[in-house]
């Protein structure tokens, strides 16, 4: 346990340092969503996987089934954006081919924004005006759309913080 510890500090120091390098021209507020983003979609590629039966095992019962992805574009999610956080529309179309199990980082972003609509469906009461919301430029996130955000958990995270301030009044 101690030394699959050490080999993923190991893996996500090296991929962050890899990430700074290459964000120098961001100004700070976005270099720690595009550090993350960096590193979610290195993730993605499978550039750094887990090979022990454990973690195997652990992945498949965190995964979610493709009907998932259904549940969202009927949530009112299009393609574009249903690719654009959740994945590419040939890596979704290949998992479907082959029995419809999403990854693990591919679950992980649909119960992402699963969990920000439900939130802004609570927060303005109606579900047209939270996709609205969803996809309108923001001041408080420097006029950037709260879709745009949810790309990485690091921007999932301030689209709750505006959703949070809303919801109890404070501007936003």
């Amino acid at each position: 346990m101690a030394a699959a510890m050490e080999r993923a500090k190991n893996v996500m120091a090296a991929l962050l340092a890899e990430a700074e390098a290459g964000i120098k021209g961001l100004s700070q507020r976005f270099a720690f969503c595009a550090i993350c983003a960096y590193i979610d979609g290195q993730l993605a590629k499978g550039r750094f996987m887990a090979t022990s039966a454990r973690a195997v095992k652990q992945e498949h019962q965190l995964t979610v089934s493709l009907d998932k992805v259904d549940q969202l574009r009927q949530w009112g999610f299009s393609n574009e954006e249903i690719h654009q956080i959740v994945g590419p529309r040939r890596s979704l179309d290949r998992r479907r081919a082959q029995g419809g199990v999403l990854s693990l980082i591919e679950s992980d972003r649909v119960f992402r924004l699963e969990q920000i609509a439900e939130h802004a469906d609570r927060v303005f009461g109606n579900h047209e005006k939270a996709q609205r919301w969803l996809r309108k430029p923001n001041r408080a996130l420097d006029m950037v759309r709260p879709i745009d955000l949810l790309v990485s958990e690091a921007g999932a995270h301030q689209v709750h913080e505006i959703l949070h301030r809303i919801d109890f009044g404070m501007f936003s």
